[in-house]
């Protein structure tokens, strides 16, 4: 005669889950992200609160979240567990001192427990808290690219209207006045026509994190160019503008022999050979910097 089977325990999914917690007694070591007791509105919650944060964008930082959200989960079960825990040893006897060996090692077991879940979710806090300093370094890279192409467009545009400014006041020039018709004998031919057109040149000094940078326009090179098709005796004016005040390296804009409207310092050379003259004394003093007329370079 057959013997009747034993007992094979529960073959639902919902049974197998109810028998595995069976043995349960503080649910510390527990691989089950809820447990009795818990809410899952609640880890929802605090999975909502983190990720709007810290932001995650990627898959793996969103796993990140989830494990520092999974962490923050276990320590506070941890510590619900350790307080109750605590509360039974000391209500059956409140001298530790009188604590059997089972007791002190039970202490001692829920202690290792509350140390591991907060050494795992100080790793966690750690990994999410670098997600926010690399969120946040990209925005100050971003924001700071967006500034220096606002400067850059807008020193561009000063640029621009400086050059329309000196051409206009190129333009406005006096004539100077006619001499008496002279007779034909007495008339000398002329190599260059009169009145003689300055050269023009302007020039932005701005003064960012304590460094000096120049904007030129036109450039050294083109006015150059220019120099060698002008008239031997034309004159060259270089208007200067101090966006971010006067560095100390150009004080000698407010000295005589400078010229002053408003905002704009002009700096007058009577012609093209003395301003060629001029900017090689700048070039020679390798310092990159404009000179006042009649300053010489440092050896």
């Amino acid at each position: 005669m057959n013997k009747p089977r034993g007992t094979t325990g529960p073959t639902t999914e919902q049974g197998k889950r109810v028998a595995s917690r069976n043995a349960a007694k503080h649910n510390c070591t527990s691989k089950s992200l809820i447990v009795k007791g818990e809410n899952p509105d609640d880890f929802a919650a605090l999975l909502h609160s983190l990720t709007r944060e810290y932001q995650p964008e990627t898959e793996m930082q969103q796993t990140t979240v989830m494990e520092a959200a999974r962490a923050a989960w276990d320590l506070a079960r941890v510590n619900r567990e350790f307080d109750k825990s605590q509360q039974a040893l000391y209500d059956s006897e409140e001298n530790m001192r009188q604590w059997t060996t089972e007791q002190h090692a039970e202490c001692e077991r829920m202690l290792r427990y509350r140390t591991r879940a907060e050494r795992a979710y100080a790793r966690a806090l750690q990994a999410v808290e670098h997600l926010r300093k690399l969120r946040l370094q990209a925005e100050q890279r971003a924001y700071w690219e967006k500034f220096n192409d606002t400067r850059l467009a807008q020193a561009d545009r000063r640029i621009a209207l400086s050059a329309m400014r000196a051409s206009q006041t190129v333009e406005r020039v006096p004539k100077e006045p006619r001499a008496p018709k002279e007779k034909e004998g007495d008339r000398h031919p002329l190599p260059w026509p009169e009145p003689l057109i300055p050269l023009s040149q302007a020039i932005e000094i701005r003064v960012l994190d304590g460094l000096i940078s120049a904007a030129v326009h036109p450039s050294a090179q083109e006015m150059r160019q220019q120099a060698d098709v002008a008239a031997p005796g034309a004159p060259v004016l270089r208007r200067f503008e101090f966006p971010d005040g006067i560095p100390a390296e150009y004080a000698w804009v407010n000295q005589p022999g400078v010229s002053r409207s408003g905002i704009v310092w002009t700096q007058s050379f009577e012609t093209v050979q003395a301003w060629r003259a001029h900017v090689d004394r700048e070039a020679a003093g390798g310092t990159g910097r404009f000179l006042a007329v009649k300053e010489t370079p440092t050896p």
